[in-house]
């Protein structure tokens, strides 16, 4: 084995490794959101339900007083869609973080396919140079 040749092991071994740490990052980075997540869902419902408690309160409140206000059951509406659309949105956030993930992933892996070949040029050049 040439000298060259070893340094174009070397080389390749350093780039898989920082691939490796890097994936090890992004694996780590992903793990610790996912629970976020999952915990803004539980949320949301929370505050769905806490909101829908105060809405019934405000309404039994007015019915006491023989007033019913038309609005707040509107309100109520609104606070409901609002509310299912965050659920929606946040339900579609789990994929795309998966896939930014995966696109982090590929990005990571073509950059080390560059430098490799940079590192094969540069191993050609050398020898061309001798």
């Amino acid at each position: 084995m040439t000298i060259l040749e070893m340094l174009d092991s070397v080389n390749k071994k350093r780039i898989e490794l920082e691939f490796l740490r890097r994936s090890k990052t992004l694996s780590r980075i992903l793990e610790t959101q996912i629970p976020y997540l999952d915990e803004w869902s539980t949320m949301t419902e929370e505050i769905f339900r806490l909101r829908l408690l105060k809405m019934l309160g405000l309404m039994s409140e007015r019915w006491e007083g023989s007033e019913f206000n038309i609005e707040n059951v509107g309100k109520a509406e609104e606070i409901d869609v609002s509310i299912s659309e965050l659920a929606r949105i946040v339900g579609g956030e789990r994929p795309l973080v998966g896939e930014c993930g995966d696109l982090l992933s590929k990005t990571y892996k073509s950059q080390v396919e560059e430098c490799c070949l940079r590192g094969g040029f540069r191993v050609n050049l050398s020898r061309l140079s001798f």
